[in-house]
């Protein structure tokens, strides 16, 4: 038996007991799932991530992504064009002379070789490699159709009251998912069965993170994660990193 447990609550599910098979309307979410992720391959779009400590903010990247037909999310960092230099339209201006040669470099001096052993790690490159160890562990948490599909297979299904702001969505929880203490949860609408905020709770170096993705619909296009916001503490302060896509653009088009 599987030690995963899930929760579905809603007003959608009214006529839900137990077992996967009473709630045959999740299966769709499954289908939909896919068909967005594979109607992404088609885009090209941008990403920024902005990284804050203790809130304030010491980082911001802009990258350019797309997602293969493997499912595997590819990232760049984005290097915009420079702006077209109007002199090179003045056909009425002599050419500008080419630049003196620089001189050449002094040789660099002998570095001195230090005590043995490798250097300490800096502040910075313990913070760069945290960024990197949140945003693979999110990569595992993230709702792909596989983990959905598992997880709605393996657990059993019953009905609950939604209230407050979960009123009139249908929320799927799931619990010890990727290790012992962890949990999910999945908010759909309740009518189209679209995901609208997905959110995991889970640990690193025993220490809490929050992972949470909010979506939003290409307009007559897929569903995608607009908005995803990682919280975590690295020694004793609060490290945030929430990544927005925009931008989203046909290839080809």
């Amino acid at each position: 038996m599987s030690w995963r447990r899930i929760l579905v609550t809603g007003a959608a599910l009214s006529c839900a007991t137990s077992g996967f098979g009473q709630a045959p309307e999740l299966s769709e979410l499954v289908d939909q799932l896919r068909e967005d992720q594979q109607a992404l391959t088609q885009y090209r779009w941008k990403s920024r991530v902005r990284v804050a400590l203790d809130g304030e903010p010491i980082r911001v990247e802009l990258f350019e992504e797309r997602r293969r037909r493997n499912g595997r999310l590819e990232r760049t960092p984005f290097e915009p064009r420079p702006p077209r230099d109007l002199r090179d339209e003045e056909s009425d201006d002599e050419p500008e002379a080419p630049p003196e040669p620089e001189p050449p470099a002094p040789e660099p001096a002998e570095a001195d070789p230090g005590p043995l052993g490798p250097a300490e790690p800096t502040d910075e490159q313990l913070l760069t490699a945290r960024i990197a160890q949140l945003e693979q562990l999110a990569r595992t948490y993230r709702p792909e159709p596989r983990l959905i599909e598992s997880l709605l297979a393996d657990g059993s299904v019953r009905e609950g009251a939604g209230d407050g702001e979960n009123a009139g969505l249908t929320r799927v929880e799931a619990w010890d998912v990727r290790q012992i203490g962890d949990s999910v949860g999945l908010w759909l609408d309740s009518d189209s069965r679209a995901p609208r905020r997905y959110e995991a709770m889970t640990l690193i170096d025993e220490s809490p993170v929050q992972i949470v993705i909010e979506f939003t619909r290409l307009p007559a296009g897929p569903i995608y994660a607009a908005r995803t916001a990682i919280d975590a503490e690295i020694e004793g302060k609060k490290l945030a990193i929430l990544t927005e896509t925009f931008d989203y653009q046909r290839q080809g088009g």
